[in-house]
Formats: C-alpha cells, structure tokens, sequence
C-alpha cells in the first residue's frame, strides 16, 4: 500500500475516489486558507499550515511523516510539490525544472535553448521593454501574467497606448492580489534568479491558428499522452474578451496532423525536463500550412480533464495521476469513443450579478458536472479584467458536430441571459 502527499484540496472528491479503491492513502498538506473541517474525513491525516508557502514551515512539519510520492492537481503549488520531493527523496521534475513549467518566462527561454517551436517573446516590466518585440512583430501582441491560469489578465495589445493602458493595469491588480496563485516559495535554499510575477509581464507574438491542448502523464521519461483536445476561442464565439469557453475532446485530426502536434508536444515536455507528473501543453496549429508552435505548459492535469477523459475515452485520469507519483506506469486504456465539452461562461460585463438563467441544463441528460463559481450578488467581470467563470458544465454527444454545436447554442443561450449591475 502506498501513501501520497496531496498538496491542497477544493472540495474535488472524485480526485481521490478511485486511487483509494486501488489501495493508495493520502496525507493532505494545506494552507489555512483552504482547509475546511470536512477534510479530515477524506484523509488519513491533515497537516495545516499558517503559510504553506514558507519552506520553514513546510519542512518541520513533514520530516516525521512517512509517504511514497507527492501530488497536486493546482498550479500554485507544483513547484512546492518538486522542493518537497528534492528534499525528501521522492520521484519529481526536480525544483528547477519545475520552476520553468510554473514560469512562463522561464519556460519561454527552456523553449528557445532546446529549439522548441514557440512565439517571440520579451519579459517586460514597462513600456519601453517592449520595443524590441513591437518592432520585430508590430501589433497585435499578446500580454499575460508570468504564473497566471484559466486566461486571468491575458489582454490582446492593438497599440503603444493600449500596451501603456494594460500594463498599468496589472501593476495595480497584481499589486492588491491575494491569490496563492502568484506567490513564490519563501525560504526555501534555491538561489535561483526568477523574475516576480507581480512585477513583470510577458510581452508575445500573436499566435494564428486552432488553439489545442494535450494532456499527458511522464514516468521514468516515458510521456503517455491523453486525445488532443481543442479550445473554442472566445473571438471565435463573438465574444469581446480572451478566454476559452469551450474545451473538446477528441479533437477530429487527420492521423499526420496528430501526429505532428504529438511530436512537438513531446519535444518541448523533454526541453522542460518535467517527469513524474501530469502535463497540460497548449499549442497553436494552423491546418493549412502545418505550423504548430507552443504556448506553454504546466506540470499538474488540466481543470476537468479527468472528467472529459473519463466520458469520452472510459479512462480513469485521476488514478493514472497517483501512479506515476509513486514511479509506476499509469494506467491509460480506454474502453469508448464519445465527444465532450466543457463549457465556461464568464460575465460580458464587470459589476455585480443581477440575473442568470442556466437552470434548463438541468434537463438534459446529455449536461453533467454543473459548476456554479458565482452567485446573485457576487462580485463577475471579463477574463481578461481577472474575472473568473460564472458557471461551467460538460456536455457529451456521439459526433464531433453535435457536441460542438449544443456546447455553442448552451454557451450563447446562457451569456445572452446574464444581466450585471
């Protein structure tokens, strides 16, 4: 029997179900923030700390626990997850290593070294460090957080005065930021230059293309990849803002088509050096002229992957997941071929939610896994602005076409609904 760390935990149960069935026990290391007193019934212990973010914390209070591997499925804390291996011995990409899947600058220049496809970059604190790429690329350029997920504060930049505008922006929203999402491991004895991802920026060359994801686990370096999945775009859908409101998996592919994005997808996970752990990789594919180029990768599970490999492949993600923390080979069969989506909708508006209508989901079979993020009366606002989903669900269908097509008729049908005072 095996015994996993789990750093944090929101309320997922499903991410433990199965790999308990399969005999592995979980120990949770969680910040106070987080913890609720239900926890304790899911765990075979829970360690909570005031700050899980300060190594001289972190280290005292695990060095009399026993456990055989480590596992998180959020960004905030894949890097803590590879100091906690480093230092007690456990498989991990390695603290360094780990640094540059939770950095995208730092992953920028692992991409760069190893000849990885990947945008034009610079790191960029003010305006004038963007006149190098402004004059290699012009507009639009992309601006985005360093450590940030689910397209929070990523903006399309149309000019120097829009780029002036954005940039003040972030340095005032990542100023008054509360989030675990951006804090950096203190104390811990790594003398490693990374740039703060509250104070500088990526600054990148627009991307052209479909914008696809692959999933994949790594152990002992061997990378086991789930189907391709394919985002909607929300300039796709019509929508003034830059997030992704629909996921699909499978993408339909050519056999040569997949087989390029798999190529490159393992390629750069090798340039990152990541291993012992779940991948999301995110590229730009453009059809027509083959072009397929990254965007970056993180070294946990994407949000709802589990879900969408359980529905439309019959695999079981999450058990895969603890396997590899333990250096075993994952488990990946499938037993079926069906198509999901999942849908996120975010207000078209910043203030307070008044009214929203997604209650019909409810009567449809076809609709599982409703989220609901955000109440009447709860602060909603654009992607783009640092606003998060309102509400989010899954749908699975028999073809491709079908699932694409109700995801796209729920998405509008429920954004037309929403009303922010």
């Amino acid at each position: 029997m095996k015994t996993i760390l789990f750093i944090g935990f929101r309320n997922k149960e499903r991410l433990l179900q199965t790999s308990k069935a399969n005999g592995y026990n979980f120990i949770l290391l969680i910040d106070r923030k987080e913890y609720k007193p239900e926890f304790d019934d899911l765990f075979e212990e829970v360690i909570v700390l005031k700050n899980i973010f300060d190594w001289s914390q972190v280290q005292p209070a695990l060095k009399n626990v026993s456990f055989d591997g480590v596992v998180t499925r959020y960004e905030d804390y894949t890097a803590l997850l590879a100091a906690i291996a480093d230092t007690f011995g456990l498989p991990s990409s390695g603290y360094e290593n780990a640094l540059k899947s939770r950095n995208k600058y730092l992953m920028r220049k692992a991409f760069k070294t190893h000849g990885v496809p990947s945008a034009d970059f610079a790191l960029i604190q003010k305006i004038e460090d963007a006149r190098g790429i402004i004059e290699r690329q012009g507009f639009p350029l992309i601006l985005k957080q360093i450590a940030g997920i689910h397209s929070r504060y990523v903006f399309k930049i149309r000019s120097e005065k829009d780029l002036e505008s954005k940039l003040n922006f972030l340095h005032e929203a990542m100023a008054n930021d509360t989030s675990l999402l951006s804090e950096n491991l203190q104390n811990y004895p790594a003398d490693l230059n990374v740039p703060d991802p509250k104070k500088y920026f990526l600054l990148e060359e627009a991307l052209r293309g479909e914008e696809l994801t692959v999933d994949a686990l790594i152990c002992d370096g061997e990378i086991y990849t789930t189907p391709v999945c394919k985002y909607v775009t929300s300039e796709e859908i019509g929508f003034d803002d830059h997030h992704l409101p629909i996921r699909l998996m499978p993408y339909e592919l050519s056999s040569e088509d997949e087989k390029l994005i798999l190529s490159i997808t393992r390629k750069a996970l090798k340039s990152l050096e990541l291993n012992y752990c779940a991948t999301h990789t995110e590229v730009f594919f453009d059809p027509e002229t083959k072009d397929c180029r990254l965007i970056e990768i993180a070294s946990r599970a994407g949000g709802f992957r589990s879900e969408m490999f359980e529905a439309s492949q019959g695999g079981d993600l999450d058990l895969a997941i603890s396997q590899v923390s333990v250096r075993k080979k994952p488990d990946m069969q499938t037993q079926k071929k069906q198509f999901t989506a999942v849908v996120e909708i975010f207000s078209p508006y910043d203030g307070i939610l008044e009214n929203i209508d997604y209650e019909f989901l409810h009567e449809d079979e076809a609709v599982t896994n409703v989220t609901v993020n955000k109440d009447l009366g709860d602060g909603v606002g654009l992607a783009q602005n640092g606003g998060k989903y309102i509400v989010k669900f899954m749908l699975v269908k028999n073809s491709y076409k079908d699932c694409l097509s109700q995801a796209k008729k729920y998405l509008k049908q429920i954004h037309k609904s929403i009303q922010v005072a």
